[in-house]
């Protein structure tokens, strides 16, 4: 006795079923790909060079934000000038870093406190022809 088999076969549902995991697996390669270059454009860190010759100003070093940004730029190179609102966060600051890291003692709410930090930090720290003459009037 002859049978004839008059369906699809196996191999041709395997093949269609293959054929769509692919097509499913290049789209999700594709998602990703798009998701991965719009993150990094989105969020890029901007590079920024001669890191050894620069001088930046970081009020709030005794402890949290300013004082762990105060640590990385000294650690990247950086002319660091941390101004510390107690004697305590200026000395715990002076331990943990280089030669390149400047403490100040600052209060930002005091006309007189800022003006002392500057004239320290623009006739001792800087170096000459360095940072910019904001106060003057």
């Amino acid at each position: 006795m002859v049978s004839f088999h008059t369906g699809k076969s196996r191999f041709s549902s395997f093949q269609a079923k293959f054929k769509m995991d692919t097509l499913t697996v290049i789209g999700y390669l594709i998602l990703i790909l798009i998701g991965y270059k719009l993150f990094f454009r989105i969020l890029r860190i901007p590079r920024i060079s001669n890191l050894d010759s620069r001088y930046i100003l970081i009020t709030g070093c005794d402890s949290g934000f300013g004082n762990a940004t105060a640590k990385r730029l000294d650690c990247l190179g950086c002319h660091v000038i941390a101004a510390c609102f107690t004697e305590k966060g200026q000395t715990e600051l002076r331990k943990c870093s280089s030669s390149k890291l400047h403490t100040v003692l600052l209060d930002v709410s005091r006309e007189d406190s800022v003006n002392r930090a500057y004239e320290l930090v623009t006739k001792s720290i800087l170096a000459p022809g360095r940072g910019m003459n904001l106060c003057q009037q």
